[in-house]
């Protein structure tokens, strides 16, 4: 290809004038030649082969090892050891000594946090612990939910009552003198 030497468009081989400004393209229009500065444009380089990393050797799948517990054919714990399973019996005397009110949360707060003693009475006190914590919470809560719409009832009562109640006695009051003032029913 040629380039103009009015406009430097590029202009195909064989034709005799430019396709942009219409002059005379003569015979000896080179390509002009773009002289680069190599003091300026860094050479590329290339970066090192890659090596390519050999195969590991594939092994068989091995489960991982689970250690023997003694349900699965070890020695059971000896009797009175802290390890020692604790049978159904035991359990239930132990939640009947946690059901009396007082003995029963003391019971659990110290055997929850004793070391020596066996670990399924210790887990089993502190279960009860946790679900003794929990109802007083819960007990707590739904009190004072209950204070709140006891009270809330009373205002109302107050206020769409004609300003006759102040109390709960005036309250059962009123209700005695209106089952008073009910018509006597026959009984036999």
């Amino acid at each position: 290809m040629a380039f103009c030497t009015e406009c430097g468009t590029n202009v195909p081989e064989g034709i005799r004038f430019c396709t942009e400004c219409g002059k005379e393209m003569t015979p000896s229009a080179q390509p002009e030649q773009v002289v680069a500065a190599t003091s300026t444009i860094p050479e590329r380089q290339t970066p090192p082969p890659v090596q390519p990393t050999p195969p590991r050797p594939q092994t068989a799948y091995q489960p991982p090892t689970q250690p023997v517990y003694a349900a699965q054919g070890g020695n059971p714990p000896p009797k009175g050891s802290k390890y020692a399973v604790m049978g159904t019996l035991a359990y239930i005397g132990h939640c009947i000594l946690f059901g009396i009110p007082i003995v029963g949360f003391v019971l659990a707060i110290i055997w929850s946090f004793s070391s020596k003693i066996n670990h399924n009475r210790r887990n089993l006190a502190r279960a009860v612990l946790i679900l003794t914590v929990i109802g007083i919470i819960a007990g707590i809560l739904i009190a004072i939910a209950a204070t709140a719409w006891i009270n809330s009832l009373l205002d109302y009562l107050r206020e769409n009552v004609d300003g006759q109640f102040g109390s709960w006695k005036d309250i059962l009051d009123w209700l005695k003198n209106l089952g008073d003032q009910l018509p006597n029913i026959p009984t036999r």
